[in-house]
C-alpha cells in the first residue's frame, strides 16, 4: 500500500514538471510567433515653435496691441485658432475659430503668420501639417 502510494506520487510529480515543461514550450512558441522580425520604429514630432510654447505665447502677450475701445471694454476671452506649417516651416491657412472683435485677430495673425515653425517630422522626412491654439485675451 505504501509502495503504491509511492509511485503514485511520483507519477504525479512527473505529470506536474511535464505539464509546466509543456506550458513552458508554449509560450515560447506563442512568442516567437507574434514576434516580428522586421521591427519598424517610428519616430514622430508634430509641428512646433522651435523657441517652445512658453515662448510663443510671450511673444505673442508682449507683442499684441490692443485698440483704446478694446482696453476701455476691459475685453477678455480665449481665441482659437489653427494653421498649417509647411514643410519649409512656413504657415499658410490661418483662420480663427472664434471671435473676440476689436481688432485683435488681425493684430495677432499679423505677429504670427511671419514667424517659422518647425515642421512635422516623421522618421526623418518634413511633412505639412496643421496646428490649433487657444490664446487667453485680456485687454485692460
Amino acid at each position: 500500500m505504501i509502495l503504491n502510494d509511492l509511485f503514485y506520487n511520483l507519477a504525479f510529480i512527473k505529470n506536474q514538471n511535464m505539464k509546466k515543461l509543456i506550458f513552458i514550450i508554449f509560450c515560447a512558441i506563442s512568442l516567437n510567433a507574434f514576434s516580428q522580425a522586421n521591427m519598424e520604429i517610428v519616430t514622430e514630432q508634430v509641428a512646433h515653435y522651435p523657441k517652445g510654447d512658453t515662448e510663443f505665447f510671450m511673444y505673442l502677450n508682449h507683442s499684441l496691441k490692443y485698440s483704446p475701445e478694446a482696453k476701455l471694454d476691459e475685453i477678455k476671452g480665449k481665441l482659437m485658432f489653427s494653421f498649417d506649417v509647411d514643410v519649409d516651416s512656413t504657415i499658410s491657412n490661418f483662420m480663427f475659430m472664434n471671435n473676440v472683435g476689436y481688432g485683435v485677430e488681425d493684430s495677432l495673425k499679423k505677429l504670427i503668420l511671419p514667424l517659422k515653425f518647425a515642421p512635422k517630422v516623421m522618421n526623418g522626412k518634413a511633412f505639412k501639417s496643421s496646428t490649433m491654439f487657444t490664446f487667453p485675451v485680456f485687454a485692460h
